[in-house]
């Protein structure tokens, strides 16, 4: 069997086509923001930043740029820094740079330092990003073996049917991508609480049952430390609405999904990267947030309070004039009335 998709220059495949903004860190968010604003058909991320993290995630957050970069459904990558020399050595251009370029693919690098600024990076990204679109649109898919095809797996809304129908129907599909040499990647850990023995019968060694149930057990503890327990808040209202009882009825039915073949690992630092990403994507919402809040003041707020102070100035402006010219008007009443009482009969004239 076959698929259908873009071949890329380390033999990897992909099934899309993206050209990436890529920041190196989140001081330059706001420059991949605008540039992905600007020119139709570019994807971005925004990553969430180093600063105040351990050595170990910094690395760990540097290799999922870098893997986003090289990921196959990436066509060509436009990769945005800050000055040389700026920040963790991690996160220097050059750095990065250095790691995409094992794919093979085109990349672009701008520094902020070296466009002039903010303004500057934006124009020549956003003309940068034109030209690695048009280039991408140029690309053609290719029937390409199965072998080179890795897909991921993802719950979506589970209900009493998912365990008997859509699960175990992916899970075939999952059996025969793997017997024709592809890859399938599972990512519902806390959804393994109950149904974690399934898993570890088709465990390749010891070892890999061991990471698995000691990854679940390391969630369950998390959860315990801050009070919580995972059983009792999974599953959720609309699961048991849709006729689940318990996370084990869950579990049982999320575990269809991953077929029958042989588990060959435990990636850990999957779940990181999944935590990564869900901060990367309330990041992206706040950015927006506050991108419409400045919009708002700016453009509707900051002219009526203009108008509004043009208008109070004039009229406290008025009212002082008035004071003044009434203050004027009773010192001449008061001169007057005072020349007419030291001089009651007119005896000065």
């Amino acid at each position: 069997m076959e698929f259908w998709g873009y071949y890329r220059q380390d033999g990897s495949v992909g099934v899309r086509n993206h050209v990436l903004i890529l920041p190196a860190t989140r001081n330059v968010n706001y420059i991949c923001h605008r540039i992905a604003l600007a020119v139709p058909g570019v994807t971005t991320f925004y990553t969430t930043g180093e600063y105040g993290r351990t050595g170990g995630d910094r690395k760990r957050l540097a290799r999922f740029l870098t893997g986003i970069a090289r990921n196959p459904n990436v066509a060509n990558v436009l990769l945005i820094g800050m000055p040389h020399g700026y920040g963790y050595p991690e996160f220097q251009t050059d750095a990065l740079a250095a790691e995409i370029a094992r794919s093979g693919k085109r990349l672009e690098v701008l520094n902020v330092d070296r466009c002039g600024g903010l303004e500057g990076t934006v124009t020549r990204g956003i003309r940068l990003a034109r030209e690695l679109v048009r280039e991408a649109t140029a690309m053609r898919r290719e029937a390409a073996p199965l072998s080179k095809l890795t897909i991921g797996m993802k719950c979506g809304d589970s209900d009493a049917t998912s365990g008997l129908a859509g699960n175990p129907a992916l899970g075939r599909a999952v059996d025969r991508l793997i017997d024709a040499g592809g890859t399938a990647l599972f990512s519902e850990t806390l959804e393994l609480i109950g149904a974690e023995q399934t898993l570890v019968q088709r465990a390749k060694t010891p070892e890999v049952a061991r990471r698995l149930l000691r990854l679940i057990a390391k969630w369950e503890a998390r959860a315990a430390s801050i009070g919580e327990d995972i059983r009792t808040i999974n599953p959720i209202p609309e699961n048991i609405a849709a006729g689940i009882t318990t996370l084990e009825e869950k579990s049982l039915g999320a575990v269809e999904k991953t077929g029958t073949r042989e588990l060959s690992g435990v990636l850990e630092d999957l779940l990181r990267m999944a935590q990564l990403e869900k901060e990367a994507q309330l990041l992206a919402e706040e950015i927006e947030r506050t991108r419409r809040r400045v919009n708002a003041l700016e453009y509707i707020m900051m002219p009526r309070y203009l108008v509004a102070m043009k208008s109070i100035k004039m009229k406290l402006d008025e009212n002082e004039r008035g004071n003044i010219t009434r203050l004027m008007k009773v010192k001449d009443m008061m001169l007057e009335q005072a020349h007419h009482y030291d001089d009651p009969f007119g005896m000065e004239a």
